[in-house]
């Protein structure tokens, strides 16, 4: 097996999650892809967190050139369903599902879980989901990763835009998923 650190020379593909409005609802997971190697690096410098309408605007132009998904998480009933340590697993095989991606590894990039918390809660339901080796995932999550990684920052300035949107236009997006639990 491969040296995960040497993955990033590999076919590998970068999912980046981040939630709007985490602990009240609806909550908006947004999930966004991509292969470019230095999306998925820690940038060694703070990105700014979109507030602004212009903010948002040079988020979207960043997304349009990657791909997302994005699902609504609309009260605590799912979190009781699923089970809190679980949800983030869930979340992250849903918006996996059904992608047309072709990749050899994926790195999951997670903002605000702990490291090591639950780590096999996550990686576990993306292996089933995708019928890929657990070895060929890679999970690094933790506080701040929306701020140190290109990734995460995109996901998370999408969520808050997503978040601002009527529901009943959100529904209509063609990048909407579901939770597969």
């Amino acid at each position: 097996m491969q040296d995960r650190v040497e993955w990033i020379n590999y076919d590998t593909l970068s999912l980046a999650i981040d939630e709007s409005n985490h602990g009240q609802f609806p909550e908006i997971f947004c999930g966004v892809f991509s292969k470019r190697r230095n999306d998925g690096l820690n940038s060694k410098m703070k990105l700014d967190k979109a507030k602004k309408e212009k903010d948002f605007h040079k988020i979207i132009s960043e997304v349009s050139q990657r791909a997302y998904s994005f699902l609504v998480v609309a009260s605590k009933e799912d979190y009781r369903r699923i089970g809190y340590e679980e949800m983030t697993g869930i979340v992250a095989a849903s918006l996996l599902k059904d992608t047309n991606f072709n990749f050899e590894y994926l790195r999951i990039l997670v903002d605000g879980i702990p490291p090591g918390k639950g780590k096999y809660k996550i990686i576990g339901p993306v292996s089933e989901i995708l019928g890929m080796d657990q070895r060929r995932i890679l999970l690094k999550c933790g506080k701040d990763l929306d701020v140190t990684y290109p990734l995460v920052h995109f996901a998370d300035g999408m969520a808050r835009y997503l978040y601002r949107q009527k529901l009943e236009d959100i529904a209509l997006n063609p990048n909407l998923k579901h939770l597969i639990k």
